[in-house]
């Protein structure tokens, strides 16, 4: 049996080993109990960022995982590659989880796993369940930022009525630990819409909610059960989530939904990319040199094409698209390998294909790179 074979079967065991230990105890008397509350409840935080490296298989990977002590949400990618793999998925008070993945909304396999201290330990399975593959991840952030997440979650009834309309108010903020560092204050301004940023996240958080409560709570004097529950049941949700924190960047997704009436809710999400060491806000020409915008259009334009399976003889229009011709977005992230445009919904595309998400490698526009960056980027790595 090969090395790697070996180290997929010592896996298990871990698992196994790990479950027992959160699984047992041991009474006044002696008696062998299972008690995983006892044992797991005073250790666990199931609300959490965590900044993972470590193996999917054979391969190296880098996974930013959040949790609102119920829902997982984040991303990863393999080095090497950089483009992002979106996660979704669920953890209880135990650290048990498990999460779906996605590239462009297409579902391409899952994970089911446990957290345990600073280690995530699982099995990776193909959207087929044929394939699956040892996951094991550390928390590691030696070039990364350590960061803390707020959520604060509500359901306000509109009147008295059990069956009767209710306004569902969701957020999730991620702040850097160290509050004193600048980055704190950029961090806020981006996913808080109150000016006044010298107060604490709780407070914060308090205080949008307060605001969407008491203007949710003025449509009691319109309701009448008659016209309807939906209409007058309304949902926000906005949810922060780390897409890369590496090499002295951070890359944020601020994703919102908000439904106050109508046929169907409006979602979108906002991309920002902030340098740790010169605690400010990246913009493209801090990438690209001057003069970039053709060169990277083209590259976009084919990388496109060939992610929508775009023939010579169509065109974009065939596909769903609104336009023609795609030109870069001031909406972007980066990683470790390149810079993931997003388009939201029926901004370039009809409704119907969702958010678009064109990622570009720094391997395909070299020529365009700034020279500072390029230096700055080697430098960290």
């Amino acid at each position: 049996m090969n090395s790697i074979g070996k180290k997929y079967l010592v896996l298990p065991v871990i698992v196994l080993v790990l479950l027992m230990q959160a699984c047992t105890g041991q009474d006044q008397d002696g008696t062998l109990r299972t008690d995983t509350t006892a044992v797991w409840q005073p250790q666990f935080n199931p609300v959490f960022y965590k900044h993972f490296k470590g193996t999917l298989g054979p391969q190296q990977v880098v996974v930013d995982l959040t949790s609102d002590g119920k829902a997982l949400s984040g991303s990863y990618y393999f080095l090497g590659s950089g483009e992002l793999i979106a996660i979704s998925g669920k953890i209880d008070s135990l650290g048990k989880m498990e999460w779906l993945e996605s590239v462009n909304q297409k579902k391409v396999g899952s994970l089911s796993g446990l957290i345990a201290g600073d280690s995530l330990i699982g099995f990776w399975f193909s959207r087929d369940k044929k394939k699956q593959l040892p996951c094991n991840l550390r928390e590691d952030y030696q070039l990364a930022l350590p960061l803390r997440p707020y959520f604060l979650h509500d359901s306000i009834r509109l009147t008295g009525d059990a069956n009767g309309p209710v306004g569902t108010y969701s957020k999730l903020v991620i702040l850097p630990i160290d509050s004193a560092i600048p980055l704190q204050q950029l961090f806020k301004k981006a996913q808080f819409s109150s000016k006044r940023l010298s107060l604490r996240p709780e407070e914060l958080l308090a205080e949008e909610h307060l605001e969407f409560k008491n203007s949710y709570l003025e449509l009691k004097q319109d309701y009448s059960p008659e016209l309807g529950i939906s209409s007058f049941s309304w949902d926000y949700s906005n949810v922060n989530t780390v897409l890369y924190n590496d090499n002295g960047y951070l890359s944020l997704r601020s994703a919102n939904y908000e439904f106050t009436g109508g046929a169907h809710g409006d979602y979108s999400s906002i991309c920002l990319v902030f340098s740790k060491d010169s605690a400010r806000q990246i913009q493209l020409k801090d990438i690209f040199a001057k003069g970039f915008e053709k060169k990277l259009n083209q590259v976009i334009n084919l990388r496109l094409r060939k992610q929508f399976d775009v023939q010579p003889n169509e065109t974009l229009a065939d596909v769903g698209f609104l336009v023609e011709y795609l030109s870069y977005s001031a909406n972007f992230y980066l990683t470790s390998s390149g810079v993931g445009f997003v388009y939201a919904p029926s901004e370039v595309a009809q409704d119907a294909l969702g958010e678009i998400e064109i990622f570009v490698p720094f391997d395909e526009v070299k020529s365009i790179l700034n020279k500072n960056f390029k230096l700055r980027s080697a430098s960290n790595s």
